[in-house]
């Protein structure tokens, strides 16, 4: 799915949503049907709980789309979702402010009701990563900053370095990591200094050091701009970039 326009919002994020409901008549119905707190307008969805106004895009079946949830998976979804995924008739595309854990928390949620109301899986465009609907409730029962990192970010491996995804949707950074380190050593750090800086919001700077723990080696940090994404993709991250480096 393309970049939604902007809206002054630097972040937005993009959750899709794949169903099997018969037309688009049912789609509404269902959600009404299924949520005390979403109140369904045609092209938006109001949460009434939380006051968020989600933009909504319907898209018919995909053919490709069974493809996009297995490269998106963190593990592996099940033949069975697969199969449904396949023959899901269409996808809620929501598009609502990121940037910040609370305007996450409410996206996450809405998802979660779209999910009540007949939804299979949610597919975060705005990281690349997928949850079934289950998986997805069950962050929601979480809470909490963690269940929001796993949420909506995922580790990648480029040509010459690992890096993290998504943070940009909670208002963080991303991190990267080179190439060079074990991909066991790298997702130890990156995970580390992710929920280091959701957690504890520490004061960085270039040249400030980090260590995921005492077995593991201390790297120094630089700040850069986000460079793998160009603006306009919905994985960019305007707020930049650490540079991870082993001392």
């Amino acid at each position: 799915m393309e970049a939604p326009a902007t809206t002054g919002n630097p972040v937005e994020i993009v959750l899709g949503v794949p169903g099997p409901w018969p037309d688009t008549d049912q789609i509404g119905r269902a959600i009404i049907g299924s949520s005390e707190r979403l109140f369904f307008a045609g092209a938006v969805l109001i949460d009434t709980q939380s006051d968020l106004i989600v933009e909504l895009e319907v898209v018919e079946h995909d053919p490709d789309l069974r493809r996009a949830f297995e490269l998106s998976a963190n593990g592996r979804h099940s033949e069975a979702l697969l199969e449904a995924i396949d023959a899901h008739t269409f996808t809620l595309y929501l598009v609502g402010p990121g940037g910040s854990v609370d305007a996450a928390q409410k996206m996450m949620d809405v998802a979660g009701e779209i999910c009540k109301a007949g939804g299979l899986a949610v597919k975060v465009e705005s990281s690349g990563l997928s949850h079934s609907a289950e998986g997805w409730r069950e962050l929601i029962g979480k809470k909490g900053m963690l269940a929001l990192f796993e949420g909506y970010v995922t580790l990648v491996r480029g040509d010459d370095l690992f890096y993290s995804c998504g943070m940009h949707n909670l208002g963080a950074r991303d991190a990267s990591v080179p190439g060079s380190l074990p991909s066991d050593e790298a997702a130890v750090a990156l995970q580390g200094f992710a929920q280091y800086l959701l957690l504890e919001d520490p004061k960085l700077e270039s040249g400030s050091t980090f260590s995921p723990g005492p077995e593991y080696p201390t790297y120094r940090l630089e700040a850069e701009p986000c460079t793998v994404f160009g603006e306009g993709d919905l994985l960019f991250n305007p707020f930049g970039w650490w540079r991870l480096t082993p001392v």
